[in-house]
């Protein structure tokens, strides 16, 4: 999220992302990418009222990963 709004990185291929969020979080981008979608998930299973008021909409299945980047990069910016 930090490189969507701080950077003005475009959030449209989950691994490009990943792979530059990495380099600032020490750790690969294969982590970073299973971290995003494991995060997706739990959302999904646990908190889907919470994802849907997130994303501004009912959800009729799992977003992808760079929606969820997407949604709570604009809910971030309406701070």
């Amino acid at each position: 999220v930090h490189l969507t709004l701080q950077k003005g990185m475009q959030v449209s291929d989950l691994s490009s992302l990943c792979a530059a969020a990495a380099a600032l979080c020490h750790t690969s981008p294969d982590v970073l990418e299973q971290s995003v979608r494991e995060a997706v998930r739990d959302c999904w299973e646990n908190s889907r009222d919470i994802l849907e008021k997130l994303a501004g909409h009912r959800l009729s299945q799992v977003p992808e990963p760079v929606q969820f980047i997407q949604a709570l990069a604009l809910q971030i910016t309406r701070l």
